[in-house]
């Protein structure tokens, strides 16, 4: 299935109308899209459009040793799988949170672990699988491939979500970083960079080097090498539509819809 994030999309009839006739069947719901317009509206709307939901996603927080603030972040997760119900979907992706800082990682890890066990569980009767990406910033103890992979072995049940563009954010490059993860692959955010400003700041990566959003195939990532890569490896997850870091137009979310139809 060919998703895309549904606040790339908004509420414009003529965009959703051409994202479809280009190869789109649904949306990715992130929490605050869930706030503006509740699970129950979002499943109108999105069946008047002709659109699945694809997954619910957003923060839970879920690395604190305080009880009541991880009790929290259990209630947060815990809402996303509502609404996953209502909404149909399949997935439920987490950001389970943040250490306190690179050294504090090995400890954030554990918890966020114990937390993730007990959704994974909860998910499962729920007929939804939960899952995590690997996510860019550096005090997130599922950043490189090593860590994605541990976290997943901590958590029997946790499914995992490719993003494209973040190991670039941590300068991994991307065909180096998916040869660990390929197998463990559910899902697969689709993300480019680009190294001219699209209108917003840029993300300083690793290696010193300035990223920008792209629209898919128009930026540096080796996306078409990847995208065979999953394909022989059997592939047969969702695909993703993301744009981060730019002033996305209808044409970006078009030509992008287009350059993932292509390739799936």
């Amino acid at each position: 299935m060919l998703s895309i994030f549904f606040d790339h999309l908004g509420e414009d009839p003529q965009l959703v109308a051409a994202a479809r006739e280009a190869g789109l069947e649904a949306v990715d719901c992130s929490v605050d899209d869930l706030r503006r317009r509740p699970a129950p509206e979002m499943r109108r709307f999105l069946e008047e459009c002709g659109l699945a939901c694809g997954a619910v996603f957003g923060l839970a927080e879920l690395s604190s040793e305080e009880n009541a603030a991880f009790a929290e972040g259990l209630r947060t997760a815990r809402g996303m799988l509502e609404d996953a119900v209502v909404l149909q979907a399949g997935t439920v992706m987490l950001v389970p949170g943040y250490a306190a800082s690179p050294q504090d990682k090995p400890r954030a890890a554990r918890r966020m672990a114990e937390g993730l066990r007990i959704l994974a569980g909860e998910a499962r009767e729920k007929g939804i699988t939960l899952s995590i990406e690997n996510f860019s910033q550096v005090r997130t103890p599922y950043a490189t491939p090593q860590e994605v992979a541990d976290l997943l072995d901590a958590v029997p049940g946790l499914d995992y979500t490719l993003d494209t563009g973040n190991f670039r954010c941590r300068g991994i490059e991307l065909l180096e970083a998916m040869e660990l993860l390929l197998p463990r692959v559910s899902r697969v955010h689709s993300k480019d960079w680009g190294l001219v400003p699209r209108g917003t700041a840029g993300i300083p990566a690793a290696d010193g080097v300035t990223l920008y959003g792209a629209a898919l195939g128009e930026g540096i990532l080796p996306l078409d090498a990847a995208c065979r890569r999953l394909r022989e490896r059997g592939y047969t997850g969702d695909w993703v539509v993301e744009m981060n870091n730019m002033r996305i137009t209808r044409q970006d979310v078009v030509r992008s819809v287009a350059y993932m139809k292509e390739r799936i």
